[in-house]
């Protein structure tokens, strides 16, 4: 794990990246910014988009891209 302190417009911002090495080099597994975990995150916003979507990965991809 590695953690940085971000300074940005005044604010100070802690960030978390977790790591692992693969056969390709080291690999960002996940963030956390200021307590928030993108990483889970991402996959319970992936996880609610497929069940209203039924399962459909092109229509959450196209709503992704185009959230209008």
């Amino acid at each position: 794990k590695v953690w940085v302190k971000i300074y940005a417009n005044g604010a100070a911002y802690d960030v978390h990246y977790a790591m692992k090495k693969r056969n390709q080099g080291w690999k960002v597994t996940n963030v956390t910014l200021d307590g928030i975990n993108l990483g889970l995150a991402f996959r319970q916003q992936f996880a609610s988009e497929m069940a209203k979507n039924k399962g459909n990965i092109d229509d959450v991809i196209a709503f992704w891209n185009d959230p209008s």
